[in-house]
């Protein structure tokens, strides 16, 4: 479970205990979104501590809790793919701070999004064949 130490780590509450690592990993995105939509305010509001410390909070999400809870020797193949999403996510949030590009925050935003979907419905088919 290093992604719950790493999301303890990083300070975060919840009185919600996860049982599950699929409902940990959704958990990260949520934060991760949640990050990102700050940020975007910070663009929006023209406050600029504000925005890089959202987007460090951001890239401490994705570097702390998600790539550290990849297992390549369970993940296989999916690990490798969400390593490489991971790390383009980083380059892409340095690069938007750096250029002050909102854009680039929206794309790895509409990414998180589409990957946390399928962790959900991963979750929603294991649910169903556990109540069987």
């Amino acid at each position: 479970m290093k992604a719950a130490r790493a999301y303890g780590n990083l300070g975060l509450q919840t009185s919600v205990m996860v049982s599950d690592p699929v409902g940990l990993v959704i958990l990260l995105y949520d934060r991760l979104l949640q990050r990102l939509q700050d940020a975007r305010l910070g663009f929006t509001t023209r406050d600029i501590p504000a925005r890089a410390t959202a987007i460090s909070k951001a890239i401490e999400l994705i570097e702390l809790g998600l790539l550290t809870s990849l297992d390549d020797a369970k993940g296989g193949e999916v690990a490798g793919r969400l390593r490489v999403h991971y790390q383009v996510w980083i380059a892409k949030l340095f690069q938007a701070n750096m250029q002050a590009s909102v854009e680039l925050i929206e794309e790895v935003e509409a990414e998180v999004q589409t990957i946390k979907s399928a962790w959900a419905e991963l979750k929603r088919v294991n649910s169903l064949s556990h109540a069987r």
